[in-house]
């Protein structure tokens, strides 16, 4: 290796980068996320191959961008994903056959839920260290749906996954259903049956081994342990009805309407909403998928650059009635559905 770049230098004046060892290029590897390797792997042959390597050895870095991506997935067989990457305003097109024909219910720290279009096998993907999670299958009827999907995690790894159901065909109405999983109990998911008139979920969350559940209406919550087992019922004093989006912000779950100036916290201290600041609050709001939406508190001025990306990039921004400001997935693209706000911070 040596003689060879003493050669090159010889005849070119600088060493040939190709030639690197791959124990050389994985140190730099090492120090890179994923995107950043996707761009390395595409110097050359060579480069290219430490990467896939480097890929089946170890896992990459985390990002650190508080500020969510945007993922678009086609579907086309070659399963090509693109990521916007609104920190450094630049598109990447990876490979990621994972995530070919399925749907993404919910993202936290770089972390998917995904589901598969034709069966219940429920998974975790990493998008950035390639670990993947497979969860027991949901032997359920195809006319249950699924609602809504999410998960909490504890170092940065899912410990446990709730997965709400529905079914329409029941002579006696909708009935709903709960599944819940935790790390260690990797055979079978937990259910909880709702039942009543006020079963019907609006919004889930999970914060500080709880799990809360709110019905349509905005009148009741109920609050889970991690097994599923019901601890209370809350009776709520902001009528936080379907019409509201809830997102989870900064490790707080809050809850608001598009066309409503309040914007409400729930407090886990009260069991109740309470009133919050809603200044410098800018939502990224999928117009499909509304609960891969994400929220961050940040001066519009200080992000105003990265909004700009954002609506060049075919998203769309708007301020109603609050101060909030909405930013939009793009709804001109024949893969809207496909379209998600990832969380990678």
């Amino acid at each position: 290796m040596v003689n060879k770049l003493n050669l090159c230098k010889k005849k070119r004046g600088s060493c040939v980068w190709s030639l690197l060892q791959q124990d050389i290029l994985w140190i730099v590897i090492e120090r890179l996320d994923l995107i950043d390797c996707h761009c390395l792997s595409a110097v050359c042959r060579n480069w290219r191959s430490a990467c896939k390597n480097y890929c089946t050895l170890r896992s990459f870095q985390m990002p650190k961008d508080r500020i969510p991506w945007l993922m678009l997935r086609k579907t086309q067989p070659n399963s090509m994903v693109e990521f916007y990457r609104p920190t450094t305003n630049k598109t990447h097109k990876i490979h990621l056959p994972q995530l070919f024909a399925t749907f993404c219910l919910y993202s936290k720290d770089g972390w998917l839920l995904l589901r598969p279009y034709t069966n219940h096998k429920f998974f975790l993907l990493n998008l950035f260290t390639n670990e993947k999670v497979d969860l027991p299958e949901l032997h359920m009827d195809r006319e249950i749906f699924i609602l809504k999907g999410t998960f909490s995690t504890h170092l940065k790894s899912p410990n446990c996954v709730i997965v709400a159901t529905s079914t329409t065909l029941c002579p006696l109405g909708p009935t709903y259903r709960i599944y819940g999983w935790t790390s260690g109990a990797t055979t079978y998911w937990k259910e909880y049956k709702l039942s009543g008139p006020h079963a019907y979920i609006s919004g889930i969350w999970l914060s500080d081994n709880q799990f809360y559940h709110f019905n349509k209406f905005g009148t009741e919550g109920f609050v889970f342990d991690m097994d599923l087992n019901l601890k209370s019922s809350i009776s709520l004093s902001k009528r936080t009805n379907s019409s509201y989006n809830m997102i989870v912000c900064e490790n707080e779950l809050l809850a608001f309407s598009e066309d409503a100036l309040d914007v409400y916290r729930f407090d886990p201290c009260v069991m109740d909403w309470v009133t919050v600041d809603s200044r410098n609050l800018i939502c990224f709001l999928g117009k499909v998928n509304r609960d891969t939406s994400f929220m961050i508190r940040e001066e519009e001025s200080q992000v105003q650059s990265l909004l700009n990306h954002f609506i060049n990039n075919g998203c769309y921004k708007e301020r109603r009635q609050g101060p909030v400001i909405f930013v939009y997935d793009s709804m001109e693209t024949p893969y809207a559905n496909q379209t998600n706000w990832i969380n990678v911070g």
